[in-house]
């Protein structure tokens, strides 16, 4: 603050020749035009990248919603008859397992380091190894199932975390 004083004074002396105060008005309009307007672009190129990860952040987290709770659908309908058609849950489950192998290929070419992109193609290898058939299972491949689906749950957490650490979020 006291400099800012001092810069002040000196400006405004009647010593202080024209031209001083020219070069400074100059100077700071070529600083506001020119400088400033980086910083803010800087700003403006993170607000919007953090913008993009958060939505898909929130896009794996629903697409992984959907798919457990597909999963959820299939093994209450097989534990209560298994005899059950559970051809549409199939289905639906196989739309959503698409629309989250989409999501991870969008998110591979967001990230750089190959430990994040290993992580990412991990979750598409356990969401690939998961398939309902048209019938009900055995209770013990069920449960095997159910095994699985803890460890889905527990890649796709990982992945949005590593999203949000790309993202320094």
């Amino acid at each position: 603050m006291n400099l800012l004083n001092k810069i002040g004074e000196f400006f405004s002396r009647t010593e202080t020749p024209i031209w001083w105060n020219l070069l400074a008005a100059v100077f700071g309009a070529l600083f506001v035009l020119f400088v400033v307007p980086k910083f803010n672009l800087g700003f403006e190129n993170n607000k919007i990248r953090t913008s993009f990860v958060l939505t898909k952040i929130n896009q794996i987290d629903s697409t992984t919603n959907q798919v457990a709770t597909l999963i959820n659908e299939y093994t209450q309908a097989c534990f209560s008859d298994p005899e059950a058609d559970t051809s549409e849950l199939a289905r639906r489950f196989q739309q959503a397992r698409f629309e989250l192998d989409m999501r991870s290929v969008e998110i591979l070419g967001m990230l750089s380091k190959d430990n994040h992109r290993e992580t990412v193609k991990q979750l598409q290898a356990t969401t690939g190894a998961l398939v309902l058939g048209n019938n009900c299972v055995s209770e013990e491949e069920l449960d095997q199932f159910i095994a699985r689906i803890s460890i889905f749950k527990f890649e796709a957490l990982t992945v949005s975390q590593v999203l949000a650490r790309s993202a320094n979020l």
